[in-house]
């Protein structure tokens, strides 16, 4: 997935934070930080992450044109039994 830094700036700006606040938040350091965001493809985990720390939909922060996708989250997985097969 592709990130826009411009929009993740704005969103810094909107909540009065630095790289460094949402690197704690996020849960890395600074130095990680500036590579995730420089990078600009992330995996969709890490977007969402990204996201979550901003306080913000994950749309708004990704490259216009692209679609928000449905993730599964292990809340939402479903452990699905193997049916034995021999019966008594």
């Amino acid at each position: 997935m592709k990130i826009n830094r411009k929009k993740i700036n704005i969103a810094l700006a909107r909540k009065e934070m630095s790289v460094t606040t949402l690197a704690k938040i996020y849960g890395v350091s600074r130095a990680r930080m500036n590579v995730i965001l420089n990078s600009r493809e992330v995996s969709p985990i890490s977007a969402g992450r990204l996201a979550k720390s901003l306080d913000v939909d994950v749309t708004e922060i990704l490259e216009a044109g692209i679609r928000a996708v449905s993730v599964m989250t292990p809340s939402s997985w479903r452990i699905r039994r193997k049916r034995s097969t021999t019966r008594q």
